[in-house]
């Protein structure tokens, strides 16, 4: 191109803007724009410092190095350079301060030479020169790639971006995207960079600095930089120097703070091989045996674990291909990352105690390996003849062990007085040993000085599946403090064992003669009481505090067998088909709950011998009756000092295929008054369960005949009922609180005899709240929102003006029956029948009309049948008083005695009265009678329930007149059958 047309270009393309200059002369800023085919170097050349050079998309030929002399900006959103000969092998070189490069494409056309330059300056598609001193340099949101390179990465050619040694400052890097070059970017010695948010992905080394300080170090500033869907062999690496950094703050902190970047330091001292400083390793079987600064990277693993142990730093991770191994020892925190696919196997070879190399493990945790994770890895521990185990530890917290499959063992995970451990999703097949006896997993402590294992969670583990490898012999899963090993310390006091969570794990092995599921205890074979003074006392309450739920444990002798463990909870576990007991408790258990366990088809579903009383309430015991032997059903035997009722009705495991209950259904609960009562009482104890977050759906609490305390507020949909016909028969005290929406309380014939105050709590949805059916003697509030529906009980009086005081807030009480529940829907039911009502309001209507007459329901119908006369029909009443009582009425006939009268303000009136049976003349003992005062002025001023007294034969009451105002009142006398008497009271003026 000519020049003189070159500059015309340039001038029509220039943008004045207007900039401070030197001695505050103003000069003005150029934008030029480029277009494919015109001369970069000549714009360049014909520049100003401060202007912009702006690159139309397209690609540009490069034949020689562009040279970026002054202080420009070459900026473009789609346009790459590509060098085509040998003589651009650097496509652009940065030799001046306060340039920046953006939005380029920088490439060859082609692989320009066969292998890489000895300079890295040489062929770095991008360069800042040595010993320049530049400062203000930015290389922005730029692509720096080659085409596809074949062979192994110790061929490649290229570097994308190289920054020469000395005297560069304030250079930023960012935000660029490198590929297919065998360095990425190289930062040489003394330069102060910032290295942000680059993408760099295939290449044989990310980040290249070179440093000969710690000063010179800490000028390296990298952090948000990735490497893309596959990492680079180093993504990066830190090069030269002779002394030792710290390589937690030069790798894993590093690592960490660039998307998990694979870091090797190779700045050791003189010695070379340095150990501990690589944040990940890669061991395969087609590894190599040499020990160097760099190998153990994907291209060149390590064959054996040991080497990849040793190069890995503290917190790394070693990657563990598919292949066999032999274990290891593990004395830092480090993750053992095996195949996914689970091909990774771990031989036992390590021993665990210098006195004793016939105690073999795969992975022997050490001081040091606080924070280990360990997964995705197959161990195979044979013969078993000897002590095999596949993860053994001493002391060690936090450790992860997860998805590893383990054939063979004596003890499949060990953990020795470590805390916080996550063993999750191990599957351990046929654990055996020599003399018999293997565990699947062990947590717990030998004896020694402030010892403790607490906080471990063991959570969807599988023990025992494979029905073709050796049945294991002992424990599925044991949690114990283990005594019988002196030689590691006396018992002090201090061991213990709490906080630990046994979750969703299945163990089954189809019934092995001395199998248990999961046992927790003091084991203490073979000790001298001598050496351990005042064993049992110290040891009473130290394996405390723990969890075992959601676990399946079926075919084994014991399913889950406690010993010496207080505060533990056992929840929401499938216990089935164990030859001796689905659950076993042996001395000093306390405070142990038992809760939502599906028991069943045990020869015993729980044996107590602790000598106190053990709470296995709420659980299914494999029929709706309850348990057998010492309980009322047909269910799995219980022993004596078992809290087991309320019971659970009904499986609740609604999904067999995965570990431990998994409830899917509302519940019934049963409640009766039978065996060791619960904490509480037993119907408070099933509403609890009702409330739980185990049991999320609306159950049915279903009561049979007895007394209650249901003081226990209610706060989850539920219906409460009684055994039918039992509203009569089964009582609830205390006051009743509601404190959730979709409460049911009674149906027709299971109501309950309610003693207490009922309130619904504020915000409830009082509308979907129903009290129906039941016997009323207290007084009812709603405080939440709607209409509470409380129609069809029974008040214990057939006043309305008493039943009206006793209601508070919108309540909805109409019809109300006359007499009690239970005899009034019998009564309601056989006037529908006979066809004498058409609805069940019409024949409550008749109920009222006989109750005001005196005449039995049967009488009616049988008169009704032999006169052909159609129903009665009448409305209910609406406070009016039966003058006198007829013989023959439902529940006995009432006489009163020295009542009625004059009384002066202040004075108590004392009544008795008499209940006699019509028949018999006998007195009526168990009845309730209630006592309601009230004048045509006050409403009423007193409402009450008379005690039986048994030396008169009669029920007595007192009535305080203080405070009342001087007149005439209605006493009204009756039972919860209907059977009322009204006496005429008179108090005067003192």
């Amino acid at each position: 191109m000519k020049a003189g047309v070159l500059r015309g270009r340039l001038w029509i393309a220039l943008l004045a803007v207007v900039v401070a200059g030197a001695a505050g002369l103003l000069v003005q800023a150029a934008t030029i724009n480029l277009s494919p085919g015109d001369d970069i170097q000549a714009a360049i050349g014909a520049a100003s410092g401060g202007d912009t050079i702006v690159l139309s998309p397209g690609v540009y030929n490069v034949a020689q190095t562009l040279v970026v002399n002054k202080a420009l900006t070459i900026s473009s959103a789609g346009a790459t350079l590509q060098g085509t000969t040998a003589s651009a092998l650097c496509v652009l070189e940065v030799a001046a301060s306060n340039v920046t490069i953006s939005g380029l494409g920088i490439t060859w056309a082609t692989l320009l030479e066969s292998a890489p330059a000895a300079a890295e300056l040489t062929d770095s598609l991008v360069r800042i020169p040595a010993n320049l001193n530049l400062s203000g340099v930015v290389i922005i949101g730029n692509t720096i790639y080659l085409p596809a390179q074949n062979g192994a990465m110790s061929t490649w050619v290229a570097r994308a971006l190289t920054i020469g040694g000395n005297g560069c400052t304030d250079v930023t890097i960012a935000d660029n995207t490198v590929y297919n070059t065998r360095n990425g970017i190289v930062v040489q010695y003394n330069n102060t960079v910032a290295l942000t948010d680059n993408t760099i992905y295939s290449t044989k080394g990310g980040i290249m600095n070179y440093t000969n300080t710690l000063a010179d170090a800490a000028n390296r500033t990298m952090s948000g930089n990735s490497w893309g869907t596959a990492h680079n062999e180093w993504d990066i690496v830190w090069n030269s120097a002779n002394y030792d950094p710290n390589y937690h703050e030069s790798v894993i902190e590093l690592s960490a703070s660039n998307e998990g970047a694979y870091v090797v330091d190779r700045r050791d001292a003189p010695g070379g091989n340095a150990l501990g400083n690589r944040s990940h390793i890669f061991v395969s079987p087609t590894g190599t045996t040499t020990v160097n600064e760099v190998n153990g990277n994907m291209n060149t693993p390590y064959s054996t674990l040991p080497n990849g142990l040793n190069a890995v730093a503290a917190s790394g991770t070693v990657f563990v291909a598919a292949g066999n191994y032999q274990g290891a020892v593990i004395a830092k925190q480090v993750h053992i990352d095996g195949d996914d696919a689970g091909g990774t196997v771990i031989t036992s070879g390590v021993g665990y105690s210098p006195t004793n190399s016939t105690y073999k493990t795969a992975f022997r945790l050490d001081s040091g390996a606080d924070g280990t994770v360990i997964d995705d890895v197959t161990v195979l521990c044979t013969p078993a003849t000897l002590y095999y185990f596949a993860v053994f530890s001493r002391n060690v917290d936090n450790v992860a062990v997860e998805d590893l499959v383990v054939y063979d063992t004596v003890q499949g995970i060990s953990n020795w007085g470590g805390d916080g451990w996550q063993i999750l999703g191990n599957e351990i097949i046929g654990t055996v040993a020599a003399g018999g006896g293997g565990i699947g997993f062990y947590l717990g402590v030998r004896p020694g000085t402030n010892l403790t294992c607490s906080s471990n969670l063991l959570q969807g583990n599988v023990v025992g599946s494979d029905a073709t490898a050796p049945d294991y012999s002992c424990p599925g899963i044991v949690l114990a403090l283990d005594l019988r090993y002196g030689a590691y310390g006396l018992l002090t006091g201090n061991e213990e064992l709490s906080g630990n969570r046994i979750l969703g794990n299945t163990i089954s092995d189809g019934g092995v003669v001395n199998g248990v599921g999961i046992e927790m205890g003091v084991i203490m074979t073979g000790i001298a009481d001598a050496l351990v003074p005042g064993l049992i006392h110290d040891t009473l309450g130290m394996i405390h505090g723990n969890t075992i739920a959601g676990n399946t444990v079926s075919g084994e002798y014991l399913g889950v067998y406690l010993y010496t463990v207080a505060d533990t909870d056992v929840n929401l576990n499938v216990i089935s088909d164990c030859t001796g007991a689905g659950i076993a408790m042996y001395d000093g258990n306390v405070d142990n709950v038992f809760r939502y366990n599906s028991i069943s088809g045990n020869a015993y579903g729980l044996w107590n011998e602790t000598g106190s009383l053990v709470d296995a309430a709420l659980n299914w015991w494999g029929t709706p009756t309850g348990p057998s032997d010492q309980g009322p059903g047909l269910g799995d035997a219980v022993s004596s000092d078992v809290v087991y009722s309320p019971w659970l009705a009904l499986d609740p495991d609604g999904d067999p295929s995965a570990p431990g209950v998994q409830v899917t259904a509302p519940m019934l609960i049963v409640v009766a008054p039978v065996g060791p009562e619960p904490t509480g009482g037993y119907l408070n104890a099933a509403i609890v369960g009702s409330n739980s977050a185990e049991l999320p759906y609306a159950d049915t609490i279903y009561v049979e005949h007895g007394a209650y305390d249901g003081s226990e507020p209610i706060t989850q949909p539920v219906t409460l009922v009684s055994e039918p016909g039992s509203a009569s028969h089964t009582t609830v005290t205390g006051a009743m609180n509601i404190g959730s929406g979709s409460v049911t309380i009674g149906l027709p014939m299971q109501g309950l005899r309610i003693n207490g105050d009922i309130t619904v709590a504020s915000l409830v949805d009082a509308a979907s709240v129903h009290i129906n059916w039941c016997d009323l003697y207290g007084t009812a509030t709603n405080s939440g929102d709607g209409t509470l529906d409380a129609q069809y009980n029974f008040w214990g009086t057939q006043e309305e003006v008493v039943i009206d005081a006793r209601t508070i807030g919108d309540i909805d009480y109409a019809p109300y029956l006359p007499k009690n529940a239970d005899d009034s829907y019998s009564d309601i039911t056989a006037l529908v029948d006979a066809g004498l009502a058409g609805s069940l309001n019409g024949a409550i209507d008749q109920l009222w009309t006989l109750s005001r007459m005196g005449q039995d329901v049967g009488t009616y119908i049988e008169y009704q049948g032999v006169a052909g006369a159609g129903a009665l029909h009448t409305d209910a009443p609406n406070g009016a008083v039966l003058a006198s009582l007829l013989p023959g009425g439902g529940g006995g006939a009432v006489s009163q005695t020295g009542v009625e009268g004059g009384y002066v303000v202040g004075e108590t009136i004392l009544g008795h009265v008499e209940v006699l049976d019509p028949a018999t003349g006998l007195p009526v003992t168990d009845t309730i009678v209630t006592i309601s005062v009230l004048n045509s002025e006050s409403g009423v001023v007193y409402w009450g329930v008379a005690t039986y007294d048994e030396s008169s034969g009669g029920y007595v009451f007192e009535v305080n007149t203080s405070g009342l105002a001087p007149g005439t009142y209605e006493l009204i006398i009756q039972t919860d059958d209907g059977e009322t008497k009204t006496l005429s009271v008179v108090v005067a003026e003192a």
